[in-house]
């Protein structure tokens, strides 16, 4: 049994695919996410595991995602600098550098397992998002399945429908390739069509895969974990959009993956699992160059590099 106790229903379960799923957990309560003892995680950790984000929005309409340097700051300092300022830091996979983030990753999927009939899951990954208060991230969606487990803070998770004009297929495709790395187009009437889904310390959520999402903090250090994930039919569903990808580019075809039956989705499925093999039907994933770096004298603790 154990010790996260994560709670949701069967019936809840059974409606994830199409609407957001909420549950109860304990993870609030451990004294290793209090200031103390992140700061000691962060000193524990390389520059190299710790990254920092901003977001501003484009002229376009869509939020930037920003990369930033850490520079020399400790981990105390990390802490009050967002705490005061308005960015976020992301560890990706602590369970690979920290016994005791090993020991919560095996106990976090140990529960998804429990509480959730017929799961199983692989591609596994736990990321650790430490972020300011009103922070915001880009309006944006991902590929595999997503748990968020709040820990300490607020955030309002605003969802919204697969499809068009919220996500179009080829924004689907691109994502599925590792494409997008800016995030999609927002419009503010999108928020008449979105399922606001609010987290308290002791709160998690899911939403369906590839929903577009954004999500806004509330006053206060924000701590959360995020989980990442696929099951089959999430796999499944991920490799018929490489598919679809492939006869977008290869062979001139409009699919619209919302028409996709079931025997067509599998097909397409075992032809996106081979889609590799075909070099130009996939691009390299982008990178974010850094273009500021944390300084807790200016405002928002964040400087532009042109600046710095």
């Amino acid at each position: 049994m154990s010790n996260i106790s994560l709670r949701w229903t069967p019936d809840e379960v059974s409606k994830s695919d199409a609407r957001p799923l909420t549950g109860r957990h304990e993870l609030h309560n451990r004294k290793m996410f209090n200031d103390q003892s992140l700061a000691m995680m962060l000193d524990r950790l390389s520059r190299k595991q710790v990254a920092a984000y901003a977001m501003h929005m484009a002229e376009d309409g869509r939020g930037v995602r920003r990369k930033g340097r850490i520079g020399r700051l400790s981990g105390a300092e990390l802490i009050d600098a967002v705490e005061a300022g308005r960015f976020w830091l992301e560890i990706e996979s602590p369970e690979q550098h920290l016994d005791q983030y090993a020991d919560l990753f095996d106990e976090i999927f140990a529960d998804l397992h429990e509480q959730t009939p017929g799961l199983r899951v692989f591609g596994r990954k736990m990321s650790l998002v430490i972020s300011s208060p009103g922070a915001e991230s880009v309006y944006d969606a991902c590929l595999p399945l997503e748990t968020v487990w709040q820990v300490r803070g607020e955030r309002m998770v605003h969802i919204y429908p697969i499809g068009a004009p919220f996500i179009s297929d080829e924004q689907m495709e691109r994502i599925a390739l590792g494409e997008e790395a800016d995030g999609l187009n927002y419009n503010v009437g999108f928020e008449a069509r979105a399922e606001i889904v609010k987290l308290a310390p002791g709160r998690v959520a899911t939403w369906p895969q590839t929903a577009p999402h954004r999500i806004v903090n509330g006053d206060g250090l924000n701590v959360a974990i995020r989980c990442a994930f696929y099951d089959w039919r999430a796999a499944v569903r991920a490799d018929a959009l490489r598919a679809n990808a492939l006869l977008r580019r290869r062979f001139g075809r409009t699919p619209i993956s919302a028409k996709d039956g079931l025997i067509a989705t599998h097909a397409k499925a075992a032809l996106g699992r081979g889609a590799s093999l075909f070099s130009s039907g996939k691009s390299e994933p982008r990178t974010i160059p850094a273009t500021f770096k944390i300084d807790p004298a200016s405002a928002n603790a964040v400087k532009d590099l042109a600046a710095a």
